[in-house]
């Protein structure tokens, strides 16, 4: 599974922000432009298409917690601006495009 932010379609209105990979680990942030980005495991700040392994914060004993996690922010967005694919290419969220 992978990730990004639309930042054309990101309208700050944050409710990505309610959801976390682990204690401490949220799954988005929000940059200086007020619009969501990820934080990788290597400390970079992306609105990029990202693994959800190389996301912050990621365990693989979690895999599936984390993917609904995933699923469920992208599906409080309002504004449709989080994108998931599934690991073979296909749209997960929005279910539109």
């Amino acid at each position: 599974m992978r990730v990004k932010v639309d930042r054309e379609a990101c309208q700050t209105a944050a409710t990505c922000l309610m959801y976390r990979l682990s204690a401490g680990s949220q799954l988005f942030e929000l940059d200086d432009d007020s619009i969501a980005v990820m934080k990788t495991a290597k400390g970079d700040e992306t609105s990029d298409w990202v693994e959800l392994s190389d996301l912050a914060g990621y365990q693989s004993e979690k895999d599936v917690e984390m993917r609904e996690k995933l699923l469920a922010a992208a599906q409080s967005c309002p504004f449709n601006a989080i994108v998931i694919e599934d690991d073979d290419g296909s749209v997960v969220w929005p279910e539109e495009i």
